[in-house]
């Protein structure tokens, strides 16, 4: 009787442990739809609700988000807009993803999202490469930015807003596609053309694979 016990009491606080760790790693990002949902909603409905902290903006600002040409960038001299997902962050130029310290200081602030060292910056040829919510193991990626968790919800012909030395450049996506965390064929891409690539870790709150945001300028 008393083995029974034992072994009720060590598969129930294996469970327990389980829901802990699911928790920790899906959490967040479990906890960022469900703003998503909350704002979407208010925007539908016209009441405000409570607000995104750091990236996000409340509903009370939804309108000016959604006009992104009006919004006040978090940085003119190296920001991000993407009104769909309300985001609205500055990055860190330079960075080398290849640096797991350097990158991994930058993502752990908050609404830090990093610019590959080497490639492209907004204006040039070439492509801008920035990445956000990158880690070195899945059970870490608590504990980093979320900035850029909700990248999914972006569709074709969606807009982004890079600042760059004070000037915007607006950007139309053209693409979505997951790939291996080895595939960089799109992030080196030497082609010369201006193009706008966003990466984060996917699925949300994983490590398996990246998910590419390819955005192109928009046509005048």
């Amino acid at each position: 009787m008393k083995n029974k016990k034992l072994i009720i009491w060590g598969i129930n606080l294996s469970l327990g442990l389980i829901v802990v760790i699911l928790a920790w790693i899906f959490g967040p990002s479990v906890i960022t739809e469900a703003r998503y949902q909350q704002e979407v909603k208010a925007a539908s409905t016209g009441k405000p609700t409570v607000g995104f902290s750091g990236m996000m903006v409340s509903m009370s600002g939804f309108k000016q988000l959604a006009n992104a040409d009006v919004v006040k960038p978090l940085s003119t001299q190296f920001g991000l807009v993407i009104p769909k997902i309300f985001v609205n962050v500055s990055v860190t130029e330079n960075v080398n993803p290849e640096d797991v310290k350097a990158y991994q200081s930058v993502l752990k602030q908050a609404g830090g999202v990093a610019h590959a060292v080497g490639t492209a910056v907004p204006g040039e040829n070439g492509t801008v490469y920035i990445f956000g919510h990158s880690t070195d193991a899945t059970f870490d990626v608590e504990r980093f930015n979320a900035v850029f968790y909700l990248l999914g919800k972006l569709e074709k012909g969606d807009k982004i807003i890079a600042y760059y030395n004070n000037v915007p450049y607006n950007y139309i996506v053209a693409e979505k596609k997951v790939v291996d965390p080895t595939d960089i064929s799109d992030i080196i891409d030497v082609t010369g053309e201006e193009r706008l690539v966003l990466q984060t870790c996917w699925p949300p709150g994983t490590t398996w694979k990246r998910l590419l945001i390819i955005a192109q300028p928009e046509q005048k």
